[in-house]
């Protein structure tokens, strides 16, 4: 048997909610209705919520992003409180995912 902790609990919580902004945001800008007829689109969505559930930073960075607009990579690291390898290692990944440009 597995026991979650409290902590756990509201972690996962934390992390459901962010991919429900994400997916939000995603259709309010048409992206996931566009892709609803083409499969290969669908499981690539897919896989990109998977990655963004999987990496937590990744995930504050990409709704960061998505609700301040562009802004300097300085900024990212402060609010964030990122390491600024690790803010350009995940802005480049967000790009290479093709969610950010």
């Amino acid at each position: 048997m597995v026991h979650i902790n409290y902590l756990d609990r509201i972690h996962y919580a934390k992390l459901q909610y962010a991919i429900h902004r994400i997916y939000t945001m995603m259709s309010t800008d048409n992206r996931i209705a566009s892709s609803q007829s083409n499969p290969e689109e669908t499981f690539q969505d897919f896989l990109t919520y998977a990655e963004l559930l999987n990496t937590p930073q990744l995930a504050r960075l990409y709704i960061f992003a998505l609700r301040e607009g562009p802004v300097e990579i300085e900024l990212i690291k402060t609010e964030l409180d990122m390491p600024h390898s690790t803010a350009y290692k995940y802005l480049r990944r967000l790009e290479e995912m093709d969610i950010l440009t």
